[in-house]
């Protein structure tokens, strides 16, 4: 596993335009997850501790780490350890270098537990049952993340906030999701991929995020949909936000023909022995009237294609 690890910071550390992929010059490691951006968002129990160490750091430097609540504790000059509050919410630490020049800051959101869950519900919010399955690609979510109108915009990586990935079940806030960290990773690096060959992304659309097996099973899909085990997304580019694929062929037309393209180019990224730790599903998705063309990318752990 931490083999792997390391092969994946040294593809995303080796990217030439690391200022518009918002890269620090150095990187976090929280427990499994590498995290070479300067923002990005991390999921936890209340009380958890988890341990942070810098990577590639600057020999010349000094780093420092700042909590604005928690526990956070100093085990030598690269490693820390932070155990989160109890009480839900988000929680900003940030790692400095010397100069404080450069930065990354880890938006801790501490969830709900899943026993917190009654009769399918949260708060009022309906979640519904989750399917049962000895499969490990399948497990419970840990907790929930309780996302309200005050943090709906925190973000969780350069390019995505956490209200993206929010359920599209009709009901008032406070809602709640699952996401997982991979994912947020897996879509940065098909960005920075996806412009490595050429394509141009200010904005990538989340059409269809985190699904409630409630809201799941209402509209007809798979019971063991990766939407409700939160690290599955249907995107699409979308750099004027006119909530279409954009003309990425430039053939003057925005259908299936633009989203084969990122379902090329993704699918090629399965063949880089980086990428083996985020290996999971990719589909392909025309448009129709209730939708545009997309790709969904999800973590599941094993190869899956079909669309194409």
């Amino acid at each position: 596993m931490r083999k792997t690890l390391i092969i994946l910071i040294l593809f995303i550390s080796n990217f030439a335009n690391a200022q518009l992929r918002e890269k620090a010059s150095f990187s976090l490691q929280v427990e499994d997850i590498v995290i070479p951006y300067s923002v990005f968002g991390v999921f936890v129990l209340p009380n958890e501790e988890r341990a942070i160490e810098i990577l590639f750091e600057n020999q010349l430097q000094n780093y420092y780490l700042i909590s604005e609540a928690g526990v956070l504790n100093k085990d030598d000059e690269t490693h820390w350890r932070w155990r989160a509050p109890k009480t839900k919410g988000v929680y900003q630490v940030t790692a400095y270098n010397q100069s404080k020049q450069d930065s990354v800051k880890i938006n801790f959101f501490v969830m709900v537990p899943y026993e917190n869950l009654s009769n399918g519900k949260l708060n009022g919010y309906k979640i519904g049952s989750y399917p049962l399955s000895k499969n490990a690609n399948y497990p419970l979510p840990k907790g929930f993340i309780e996302l309200t109108k005050a943090n709906f915009d925190v973000k969780v990586s350069p390019h995505f906030s956490i209200g993206e990935f929010m359920c599209k079940q009709a009901g008032n806030f406070p809602k709640y999701l699952v996401l997982k960290e991979k994912l947020l990773l897996k879509l940065e690096l098909v960005i920075d991929e996806l412009e490595q060959e050429g394509v141009e992304v200010e904005n990538m659309t989340v059409m269809s995020g985190y699904r409630t097996p409630f809201y799941n099973k209402a509209i007809g899909n798979v019971k063991y949909s990766r939407h409700v085990f939160g690290d599955a997304a249907d995107v699409f580019i979308d750099n004027n936000s006119d909530f279409k694929m954009d003309d990425i062929n430039k053939d003057g037309y925005s259908n299936k023909k633009d989203a084969r393209v990122m379902y090329k180019i993704i699918d090629d990224m399965k063949d880089q022995t980086w990428y083996k730790n985020l290996i999971g599903g990719l589909g392909l998705y025309g448009a129709n009237s209730s939708h545009p063309a997309f790709v969904h990318v999800d973590g599941r752990g094993f190869l899956a294609r079909w669309g194409i």
